[in-house]
């Protein structure tokens, strides 16, 4: 789980977490993302994730409930349908952050089990480095 404070509304933000197709360019590390389907608040994204060598890069297709409260809150949650994981499930959540409308408070939770081997020392980059530097790609795409 990890939580930040972006300033810029919910609006703005949103757009980067609700396209999936677009998330070769909004999320880092994705070498691949297609929006296969959407209907309604139901969503099925194809990404595939660039791991470092030597590891081979992952795919996950999953279906996602976007849920949107606009003023209030915007939500992401999705599940793994298939790929290269046992398990891969999360959300981002969007909410207002104190008493601006322009500042936004941003909960990215994930839990996830690659199908493939990942060492220690790859899993302590993702959560020490790899998902500050993503709040931080949030922040300068809203900039």
């Amino acid at each position: 789980k990890a939580v930040g404070v972006v300033k810029a509304s919910m609006e703005r933000i949103w757009p980067l977490i609700d396209q999936c197709g677009k998330y070769t360019t909004t999320m880092q590390r994705v070498l691949k993302s297609t929006e296969l389907s959407r209907k309604d608040n139901i969503v099925i994204c194809e990404i595939t994730v660039d791991l470092p060598f030597p590891l081979d890069d992952i795919t996950a297709k999953t279906r996602a409930v976007h849920t949107v409260k606009p003023g209030k809150m915007y939500k992401r949650e999705w599940k793994l349908l298939s790929g290269d994981y046992e398990y891969n499930e999360g959300s981002w959540t969007l909410v207002p952050f104190g008493n601006s409308m322009e500042e936004t408070l941003v909960v990215y939770e994930t839990q996830v089990e690659p199908t493939t081997m990942i060492p220690n020392s790859i899993r302590n980059l993702a959560q020490k480095k790899t998902i500050p530097a993503l709040f931080e790609h949030l922040r300068d795409q809203v900039k």
